[in-house]
């Protein structure tokens, strides 16, 4: 019962934050291309250009994100192989 709650909770964490790594580069928010976007004036970078070159970086999260649901043992691995589980058992 135990190795399951931890399970869900390390799934829940490593879920979030790419979740939120996504949320920063994707609009409407895309805080990170507004970033890029004021760096980029002087070179007459369009908003367009900066959001057509944020698209494989999509893919490859959701990508990352289907692995992690198909796989859930991957976000243990580390986990288990450094010991922190046994500790919270």
């Amino acid at each position: 019962m135990a190795a399951t709650t931890v399970l869900v909770k390390e799934y829940v964490g490593v879920s979030l934050v790419i979740m939120m790594g996504m949320g920063q580069i994707t609009p409407p928010v895309g805080i990170n291309e507004f970033v890029i976007h004021g760096v980029a004036k002087k070179y007459n970078v369009s908003t367009a250009t900066i959001y057509s070159g944020v698209i494989p970086f999509v893919i490859v999260e959701v990508v990352a994100v289907y692995l992690l649901t198909l796989f859930r043992e991957v976000v243990l691995r580390l986990p288990n192989s450094m010991g922190v589980l046994a500790t919270l058992d």
